[in-house]
């Protein structure tokens, strides 16, 4: 039977305790319970399109009702019953999906969406009622609740293996290039120094830790720990190479200093590191990771750390403190656009 008043709204929204403003996902959708049958295109040309937008709006009105973005950052609506399990459970979501959304007008009668961060919204009564109940029980109401409407889908095969057919992948490829392309002599030159030796395999154990992590931070029962692995390679990588810029610190030229050929470096990074990021995201998309930005910006360390690595076969000299500087930038600017808006969009 369709939804027709906001008593009936409302009781919706307790009976399942998270539901869609409108949008199409895994769990109902307020606006198509209001129709009484699915809705093509925007509900606005429904013909019960007034019906649909009074109703939300006492529905938001509610203060038994928080409009967040909680899933796959659609707008959604959760009851307070629900409230106390979502805290509990906060860390294992991005804050932006458990911020409050709400509708203003302007003084110029155009609308807004302001947001007011999570916890802020949250009532007294709800944290303290969060600190009674069991991460068990919490971890039940939440699975309970989002998964009600989900579809059976094929198992995952476990993170490392994974992880490690991806990686597999990327070493077949990025052998053929160092094979067609890079000049070997030279390499087993630099290679002769010790140094050098240390800042290559902590940049490759860097790449390959972090992507290991990744997989692992998508799935929704591993600890941020996890974000930890590659830390103690990416120390080692980043003092080895600082050890190793015993050259001259910037190129100086025309009277003039300048980048020289780290330029080209950080170009390389980029033009290697942004591809392999998009590889990632695929990779990990399956997943659906309920917190994707630690889960992006981990792949980001691992994409770029990789594209380093791969780096030292097309680089005939050794590395000057400005070179380390724009690998550092070029490492960043990868980790940075895996972090943004889009790329998490990419995997929820």
């Amino acid at each position: 039977m369709p939804v027709k008043t906001k008593k009936e709204a409302l009781d919706f929204v307790k009976r399942h305790g998270a539901v869609l403003e409108s949008a199409k996902g895994t769990i109902p959708s307020l606006a198509q319970a209001i129709a009484g049958e699915p809705i093509r295109g925007s509900w606005w040309g429904h013909p019960k399109g007034n019906q649909i937008y009074m109703l939300l709006n006492d529905v938001c009105d509610s203060p038994d009702i928080v409009r967040c973005r909680l899933m796959d950052g659609k707008i959604t609506l959760v009851h307070r019953r629900l409230w106390p399990a979502l805290v509990k459970m906060a860390s294992a979501f991005d804050t932006e999906r458990l911020s409050a959304v709400r509708e203003e007008h302007t003084s110029t009668g155009a609308h807004r969406m302001a947001t007011i961060k999570f916890p802020d919204w949250v009532p007294a009564e709800v944290r303290a009622a969060a600190k009674i109940i069991s991460v068990t029980d919490a971890t039940d109401q939440l699975i309970d609740t989002l998964s009600s409407n989900v579809a059976p889908v094929r198992r995952l095969r476990p993170p490392l293996l994974r992880a490690g057919l991806w990686l597999t992948t990327v070493a077949l490829v990025g052998g053929l290039i160092v094979a067609r392309f890079a000049n070997l002599h030279i390499f087993m030159e630099r290679a002769r120094q010790p140094v050098f030796d240390v800042a290559l395999v902590g940049a490759l154990t860097t790449g390959c830790l972090a992507v290991i992590a990744a997989f692992y931070l998508s799935l929704p029962d591993r600890r941020l720990r996890w974000a930890l692995l590659p830390m103690p390679s990416f120390i080692v990588w980043w003092v080895a190479s600082g050890a190793g810029c015993y050259r001259d610190w910037l190129e100086y030229r025309d009277g003039a200093w300048q980048i020289g050929e780290s330029g080209h470096c950080f170009m390389f990074i980029l033009g290697v590191g942004v591809p392999l990021s998009l590889a990632l995201l695929l990779a990990l998309r399956r997943a659906r990771p309920i917190a994707p930005q630690r889960v992006v910006v981990v792949g980001g360390l691992g994409a770029a750390s990789l594209a380093a690595f791969l780096l030292q076969f097309f680089h005939p000299f050794d590395l000057t403190l400005m070179d380390l500087a724009i690998h550092a930038v070029g490492v960043a600017v990868v980790v940075t656009l895996m972090a943004s808006r889009l790329a998490r969009n990419m995997i929820r």
